[in-house]
């Protein structure tokens, strides 16, 4: 099963670089968060990231075990790790998305205590 291995080794690089793009994207929104200070969700990339990895993960397990009595089956825990890695980061990405929002109505609270203080009239 030589031709497998021809064309696992450059997908599997693709899911590397797929998972590392995945970065880049984080910090565009983190850059467009501080900049315009509107939350973006990071749920949908989080769980692309889970995706890739997983994808990669299987990738390599596919080319290491490339054996035809374990290919298959090492076939099918990539696919298996790709759902996982989506569904754990989906879940991973909520949280994130849980905490920015919750961190956002705080810092609007804030302002919003400070707007209607005597301080604030008074400075007026």
């Amino acid at each position: 099963m030589p031709v497998i291995i021809d064309y696992m080794i450059p997908i599997t690089a693709f899911f590397l670089l797929r998972f590392g793009m995945c970065f880049r994207d984080l910090s565009h929104a983190r850059k467009k968060r501080e900049q315009t200070g509107v939350l973006r969700p990071v749920k949908s990339i989080y769980r692309e990231m889970g995706s890739w990895l997983g994808a990669a993960l299987g990738g390599i397990l596919v080319v290491i075990f490339h054996n035809p009595p374990s290919l298959y089956f090492f076939i099918a825990v990539a696919f298996v790790l790709v759902c996982a890695g989506r569904l754990f980061g989906s879940r991973y990405g909520a949280e994130q998305d849980a905490i920015l929002e919750m961190a956002e109505d705080e810092l609007k609270r804030i302002e919003e205590d400070s707007a209607f203080s005597p301080e604030a009239a008074d400075n007026i």
